[in-house]
């Protein structure tokens, strides 16, 4: 019998880092866009203003009744209260966004338990409560902006207050970038400022194009994970080192 040929799956912008002539690997079978062909000037670009896209990096939501005491009792420990993200030992990032819903963001050479279906799946998290897992590789595209420049590229188009005294690292807010509904989590790097962004992947290459064009003005640009991992270090790839 002949077997099934394998799944690979893509972002939704694989098409246009590959035109702007990113490499890529495949990381559990997604591909993961590592270099763009230069990386002593990706280094750089990711210490003023890069952007890398991590939408094929797992990314879960939990939420039910007990998740919080549930992801607690797997070794993920959720921020206090909703609207901070905090990092984990192993470098991902676990974003709250109300008192029993959690993203969990990770790095692609971690693989958080679900990783393998891309379906959603319920746990048991007490006997009269169940806990959701619900992958988004399928709905969610997943964004990184790093670099000493990046809150002056977001600052143009985001809709809250972007300074250290009203959004410092750690924090998590509900907003509009370019009019379009995101999630935004800081979680610097050092003393560089780090940002993800997560949206509708159907309203990613506009968003994408967008953030280029107002990250060019700032010497920033694209960049792979190879290129933030040797310019911030390894836990810079989907959260921040603390």
């Amino acid at each position: 019998m002949r077997a099934s040929p394998r799944l690979v799956r893509k972002s939704p912008l694989h098409s246009a880092l590959a035109e702007l002539g990113a490499n890529f690997v495949d990381s559990a079978n997604c591909l993961v866009p590592t270099d763009y062909g230069d990386m002593a000037r990706e280094v750089l670009v990711a210490r003023d203003a890069g952007i890398a896209d991590l939408s094929m990096s797992a990314h879960f939501g939990f939420r039910g009744p007990g998740a919080i005491a549930w992801l607690d009792g797997r070794g993920i420990t959720a921020p206090v209260r909703p609207g901070l993200a905090v990092v984990q030992q192993n470098g991902d990032l676990a974003v709250r966004l109300a008192n029993e819903d959690v993203l969990v963001l990770t790095l692609p050479e971690n693989r958080l338990a679900p990783a393998d279906s891309l379906d959603m799946q319920v746990f048991p998290a007490s006997s009269k409560s169940e806990v959701l897992c619900l992958p988004h590789f399928a709905d969610t595209a997943w964004l990184l902006l790093v670099g000493k420049k990046s809150r002056d590229v977001l600052a143009k188009a985001c809709s809250i207050d972007l300074r250290d005294r009203s959004f410092p690292s750690g924090h998590v807010a509900q907003t509009l970038i370019f009019d379009l509904g995101v999630i935004l989590a800081r979680s610097d790097v050092a003393e560089f400022p780090c940002y993800h962004v997560l949206l509708d992947r159907s309203y990613a290459l506009y968003l994408w194009n967008a953030l280029l064009a107002g990250a060019a003005e700032f010497d920033g640009g694209p960049v792979g994970l190879s290129a933030i991992r040797q310019s911030h270090g390894r836990t810079a790839a989907a959260c921040s080192a603390r």
